[in-house]
């Protein structure tokens, strides 16, 4: 099994697991909805797109054991005291971390859900609305 590094904690490191964090939330979001729009208006991803989200974010979902593992490393530290700036990021962090996670669990069982609506419409022989959306 590989051994994590963890980060030391310090204002560096806990400013780039923000960075880290808070971009791919906002873009698990958006296409949370885009999926969404596709389920409540009939518009349509190829296979292929739906493919990629699903394995795509459920590698991110994997990954984030490792950021709550090392947010919850950064607060426990006995060491040294945390900082009250320091503290309120790393809960604000945390409490990120855990809507990226409900976000993404959401998302891939919509993914799921239009690949297996896809395939039965196929079978019936009806095609999907003709707009395609991007990213």
């Amino acid at each position: 099994m590989k051994k994590s590094n963890w980060l030391p904690r310090n204002k560096e490191n806990i400013r780039a697991f923000s960075y880290e964090i808070d971009g791919p939330v906002l873009v698990a979001e958006r296409i949370y909805s885009r999926l969404l729009e596709i389920q409540s208006n009939q518009y349509v991803w190829s296979d292929q797109t739906l493919d990629s989200v699903i394995r795509t974010y459920s590698s991110q979902l994997q990954a984030l054991l490792q950021y709550k593992t090392q947010l919850n490393r950064w607060q426990n530290k006995k060491k040294k005291r945390l900082k009250s700036t320091q503290y309120k990021e790393i809960r604000r962090l945390q409490r990120q971390v855990d809507h990226w996670d409900t976000v993404l669990i959401k998302m891939l069982v919509l993914a799921e859900q239009l690949k297996k609506e896809r395939l039965k419409n196929r079978r019936k022989g009806l095609r999907w609305g003709k707009y395609r959306f991007s990213l």
